[in-house]
């Protein structure tokens, strides 16, 4: 079948027309190009100008600017708080020797205290420096056990120094006791057989580590008050405690003490202290 048709006059007409002003379309092609896009950066350029001059430009200006400026508030915002720090207080332990001890919190829960320096000043004299450390959100005690001094104590403060913060991240393990039945048993008499002998004071508790980490060694701190007033402190440590396991403790004070209306006990774990898992947390 042939599907050949001859164009018509009129079409060869059109075709002739465009073959021969071929050239002058192409030109009138470029400038309406050139017009359209002249029209729209003049519109882009107007418009910017026009937002510039509101007042709305001139506001946001002035909010970019004060936000620049404001870093200092952006960092204090975001920079940990200071620990919280109770008065220090001293116990008689008699022949001029002393326990000093301070209650310390850390308010912050994405902060840990890696590291910090303190020192108690007594009667006016610094005493060496000591280190400590304090977990997210912890309570905790810091002292000096069996200082003798040179004379009887008359005040006691405590200084603060370098502190070594870390963002809390989830690369740090989180650490959880518990800690039951804590029990405090006053100094007594027993009869074993026909004789009498003193059973002195201590206390006893029980602490599972409930955390999926083992510890080559643990500290625990125990506080005696009467009222607020401190009138017993214990440092002790345990080796090798294991994931979940549950041990009981004890600490037994060899002298003289008051009527003990509170007993608080304290592990003094440092969470950052990786040497001390035996499974050491993945960096």
């Amino acid at each position: 079948m042939n599907d050949y048709q001859p164009l018509s006059p009129k079409e060869l007409e059109r075709g002739y027309f465009f073959l021969s002003h071929k050239d002058l379309l192409k030109k009138i092609a470029l400038a309406w190009f050139i017009l359209v896009i002249a029209l729209i950066y003049g519109l882009a350029i107007f418009n910017l100008i026009r937002l510039f001059r509101s007042p709305s430009w001139s506001s946001l200006a002035t909010s970019i600017s004060a936000s620049r400026t404001d870093w200092s508030g952006f960092h204090k915002d975001r920079s940990p708080r200071e620990i919280v720090v109770a008065a220090p207080q001293y116990i008689s332990l008699g022949n001029r020797r002393y326990d000093l001890a301070a209650f310390v919190n850390n308010p912050n829960n994405d902060w840990a205290l890696a590291e910090f320096e303190y020192n108690f000043v007594v009667n006016g004299q610094e005493l060496a420096i000591q280190t400590s450390f304090l977990n997210p959100g912890e309570d905790r005690l810091i002292a000096k056990i069996g200082y003798l001094a040179p004379e009887s104590i008359g005040s006691v403060q405590l200084n603060l120094g370098r502190m070594s913060w870390r963002r809390y991240s989830e690369d740090t393990p989180v650490i959880d006791w518990e800690i039951q039945n804590i029990k405090y048993q006053p100094v007594s008499r027993q009869t074993l057989g026909k004789e009498s002998f003193v059973v002195p004071p201590r206390v006893s508790w029980e602490a599972r580590n409930m955390s999926l980490y083992d510890f080559w060694e643990v500290g625990w701190q125990v506080v005696l008050l009467s009222g607020d007033k401190m009138v017993g402190v214990k440092e002790s440590r345990a080796a090798d405690w294991q994931s979940l396991q549950s041990q009981p403790m004890e600490l037994v004070w060899l002298e003289d003490l008051p009527r003990v209306t509170k007993t608080l006990v304290y592990p003094a774990l440092n969470w950052l202290d990786f040497d001390n898992y035996k499974n050491r947390p993945a960096d």
